[in-house]
């Protein structure tokens, strides 16, 4: 949307700008002109913000760390089995998202009944950054390695997958709490992470 917008854009102010040193009519060939000149400007363009996108996506990428899991009991643990149903928070990663920087972290859920289950039909995460609640975000375009949809996909009795969810940032330097449990049965069992995205 952003790219036809900006071609349209660029088209009108070169169209303005040749109308106002010459008389009479725009051409079918300056018009070409124009649109193959808007349509250079913005692929070249494109092509620097996915150069920039791309060395910026790999450097934070590296800044986003995991704590180190404690053992001992009183502290929270990352994987357990809640009912019928195993599930552990694994890795984490920043991506570009439609609402800004967001996390995308890594569950482990099996599901231990005999019947298909899906891991949001069983599981609710609260994530908070601070004293500030996350929220999902919107992640429109592909980005490899983040499958939306696998939060909502139905998992056999016995199977185990990988679930992704990505949650929008309020900043890219206070460390990101995940804690997850039953779907409003927080007093069955939770597990917690904290991922830290500055070193």
């Amino acid at each position: 949307m952003k790219k036809i917008l900006a071609i349209l854009l660029a088209a009108a102010m070169a169209i303005g700008m040749s109308a106002c040193g010459k008389t009479g009519k725009v051409t079918e060939s300056d018009m070409n002109a124009i649109e193959g000149e808007a349509l250079g400007e913005v692929a070249e363009k494109t092509a620097e913000e996915t150069a920039d996108k791309t060395a910026d996506e790999g450097k934070k990428l590296d800044e986003a760390e995991n704590t180190e899991d404690d053992t001992s009991d009183d502290k929270p643990k990352s994987a357990a089995s809640i009912d019928e149903f195993d599930i552990a928070i694994g890795s984490a990663k920043l991506i570009d998202s439609e609402d800004g920087r967001a996390i995308v972290v890594e569950f482990t859920f099996k599901n231990n009944t005999t019947h298909q289950k899906s891991f949001d039909g069983i599981f609710s995460e609260t994530v908070t950054q601070g004293e500030k609640t996350l929220f999902g975000a919107t992640v429109i375009e592909k980005i490899a390695g983040y499958d939306p949809l696998s939060a909502t996909t139905m998992i056999e009795g016995g199977d185990t997958a990988t679930v992704q969810k990505a949650f929008a940032l309020n900043d890219e330097t206070t460390d990101v709490t995940v804690t997850a449990y039953r779907y409003e049965e927080p007093e069955r069992g939770t597990v917690t992470k904290t991922f830290k995205l500055s070193k």
